[in-house]
């Protein structure tokens, strides 16, 4: 346990042995034999972060600058991604793959046991709360759902006392779809590596009613052959390349599309909005599925 003396300045420390909390032995490079760290003067807040270290905050009245320290351990491991890393997926679902990292010391030894912290960016969701232990290999993984929000985000991972935290790279694919005045708009929020990055959609919307269509890339929310859907999009050529928009069904790589409504046709409907669409690199994908009352 680290307590701190606020006027001293002093970061002492307690052990316990029996049951009973007593003063810690002093290790190398104390400056005195019970102070194991001093000069933290007008310090208001001292914690102990996921990441092993101690962290504190000078007070800006006292202090001539506010500032916020970390004092971190020397690092003894580092972490390394093994899998799982520039995941796209459809938004609010979760992505396909694990992600995966390492744990070994300096000299490259597995660390079976080591607590590892996944951290996502706001939005995501982990499959877990809390650290992950390890296994007997030194690796450690977690699912992440993606955000509701189309974009970029992040999952960092780190390990008490690691060189540094690695950072999974991951997008949130996500279709939206609103009105404004007499026009309707649908946009796609979407991420390639195909050097080519044109993406032709298949854009769907259908009325109260449609059941579920299986696919090789999950299950649609609207099934394009249902009696009250319709393809608003097509730049694959599967339903005769329509496009209501008139400006075509392909993506670079994302799409926005504009399409005028006569005054009150979906006033008071909850419509389904979602598209399919062929990466170069990634092969064929799907959105989420977009539910609006209007």
């Amino acid at each position: 346990m680290f307590y701190l003396d606020i006027f001293g300045g002093e970061v002492e420390r307690l052990v316990k042995s029996g049951g009973v909390w007593q003063l810690a032995p002093p290790v190398a490079g104390q400056p005195t034999p019970t102070a194991w760290a001093s000069g933290l003067s007008f310090v208001v807040a001292l914690r102990v972060g996921p990441d092993g270290a101690l962290w504190f905050v000078q007070h800006a009245f006292s202090h001539p600058t506010p500032t916020l320290v970390r004092i971190r351990p020397i690092p003894t491991r580092t972490v390394t991604v093994i899998s799982g890393d520039a995941q796209i997926g459809p938004a609010s679902e979760g992505l396909s793959a694990p992600l995966v990292v390492q744990i070994r010391d300096l000299q490259g030894a597995p660390l079976p046991g080591a607590d590892v912290y996944f951290t996502p960016s706001p939005g995501a969701v982990l499959s877990n709360t809390g650290p992950v232990a390890a296994d007997a290999n030194g690796f450690a993984q977690a699912s992440v759902r993606a955000p509701l929000a189309g974009g970029e985000f992040s999952v960092s991972v780190a390990s008490p006392s690691s060189v540094s935290a690695v950072t999974f790279d991951l997008f949130s694919r996500r279709l939206d779809a609103d009105v404004n005045g007499s026009n309707l708009t649908v946009s796609i929020d979407n991420r390639t590596f195909a050097p080519n990055p044109q993406v032709p959609y298949v854009v769907m919307l259908s009325f109260p009613g449609s059941p579920t269509f299986p696919t090789v890339v999950g299950p649609l929310c609207v099934d394009p052959t249902y009696a009250l859907a319709v393809v608003i999009e097509d730049g694959i050529g599967a339903f005769g390349n329509v496009s209501f928009s008139g400006a075509g069904g392909f993506g670079n790589p994302g799409m926005t599309r504009t399409y005028p409504l006569p005054p009150g046709l979906f006033t008071g409907l909850l419509l389904r909005f979602q598209a399919v669409g062929f990466d170069a690199v990634g092969g064929w994908f799907r959105t989420n599925c977009e539910t609006h009352q209007f």
